[in-house]
């Protein structure tokens, strides 16, 4: 029996497999290799049931690991086609099991996405969410060349409603397109800078009030007045947090892992 304050969210990723919006109204994104339809994420069996909900949000699903003929349509078709709440409750099931087989092998580094995700953030599978922004794969994972990102969010409403319905009480955005994505502009173009003020930060209490001190302030928490306020309107409870990319190679993915502990030590 699946929990229900799932069941609303299963409803809204079964409407947002169905959409088609981006690829009618942008002629210059296809979706003809990859699957066609909103690509559901993780959302651990407990993750209604913590104390503290945390969502982790991403920018676009990967085209490597998305094509049709690789699971995905098997998956999603019976979803998109269920006609009642039973016959969501199994098409949903068969999804996050495929998903939990499949997530090892996401990313350019096999191991990398559970690592950072999953090993790093002091949350295990099934307490954490994920969601995309953009919710549909493309052929060519172009996601910038046409405003799909505002279309799927703001306009159809597809992943927003998600993480409403998700209700989380902290958001972690991971990857720079996500954080640029919710901020209001001027917003941060790299890490480089938000890494240099958090470890300055780190280094001055750290020095001042001594290791446990660590533990109580939140040194990557980006600060409401810099959401976009349209975002804050749907989700004026929720706060919000960076980290880095899963795909993030070599010296940044080390950073990555240490955004990530960063967050597990201050922010839980």
């Amino acid at each position: 029996m699946i929990e229900k304050s799932l069941v609303n969210t299963i409803t809204l990723h079964q409407n947002a497999a169905n959409c088609n919006s981006c690829f009618k109204k942008f002629s210059n994104i296809s979706h003809d290799v990859v699957v066609k339809g909103a690509q559901p994420r993780s959302i651990g069996k407990n993750y209604f049931s913590q104390k503290i909900r945390v969502c982790l949000v991403l920018i676009n699903p990967g085209a490597a690991h998305t094509q049709s003929d690789e699971g995905w349509d098997e998956y999603l078709t019976p979803l998109k086609q269920s006609k009642n709440k039973e016959e969501r409750e199994i098409a949903w099931k068969n999804i996050q099991d495929f998903i939990e087989r499949e997530e090892p092998d996401w990313g350019r580094i096999r191991g990398n996405w559970e690592k950072l995700y999953y090993q790093s953030l002091g949350l295990s599978k099934e307490q954490l969410a994920m969601v995309n922004i953009m919710m549909c794969a493309e052929d060519n994972n172009d996601y910038q060349s046409s405003p799909t990102l505002d279309e799927c969010f703001f306009k159809q409403r597809r992943s927003l409603d998600i993480i409403k319905a998700l209700n989380p009480h902290k958001v972690i955005l991971s990857g720079i397109e996500p954080i640029k994505f919710f901020c209001r502009k001027p917003s941060p173009s790299s890490f480089v800078a938000l890494r240099e003020k958090r470890n300055i930060h780190w280094n001055r209490v750290l020095e001042a009030k001594g290791e446990d001190s660590l533990q109580k302030i939140e040194f990557q928490r980006i600060n409401n007045s810099k959401i976009k306020e349209e975002i804050i309107t749907e989700l004026p409870d929720t706060k919000f947090y960076w980290i880095g990319h899963y795909a993030a190679r070599h010296v940044k993915y080390d950073e990555a892992i240490e955004d990530a502990e960063t967050f597990a030590l201050s922010s839980l």
